[in-house]
């Protein structure tokens, strides 16, 4: 297949009942497993973007699985993020000198792998992703 013609991507609603049940279910999974291994890291448990998610109170009468009711609280309380809510973390990557307590769990759990640098086509200043 030429990349000028790429795949058309399948609408969910001309997938079977069961497949798309599959595909949801799959997300759903992801999603609670992006959320699990987070959750220690120090923008989970400082970032203001996140603080509603953090001081949500669940409701001792729902008996719906904590794995439901943790990814509906996070799709209720967690706005879609901008790079000025991470700005403040990835800062101290660059913190001399870095120390290894500050950056370890910073945006997800461990070490970041690797840094990469925008291409700065908005004419922005430089936005830096660990």
């Amino acid at each position: 297949m030429s990349q000028s013609n790429p795949p058309k991507s399948i609408p969910l609603r001309l997938l079977t009942p069961e497949l798309s049940q599959k595909l949801k279910q799959h997300f759903e999974n992801v999603l609670l497993d992006i959320i699990q291994r987070n959750r220690v890291s120090r923008y989970a448990t400082e970032s203001l973007a996140l603080h509603a998610f953090r001081n949500y109170t669940d409701d001792p009468s729902d008996n719906r699985s904590a794995a439901e009711v943790l990814t509906e609280r996070f799709r209720n309380t967690v706005p879609l993020s901008y790079y000025d809510a991470y700005d403040p973390f990835i800062r101290k990557l660059f913190e001399k000198p870095c120390k290894q307590a500050e950056v370890e769990n910073l945006l997800s759990t461990g070490y970041p792998s690797y840094v990469t640098f925008s291409s700065m086509t908005t004419g922005k200043s430089l936005n830096i992703t660990p």
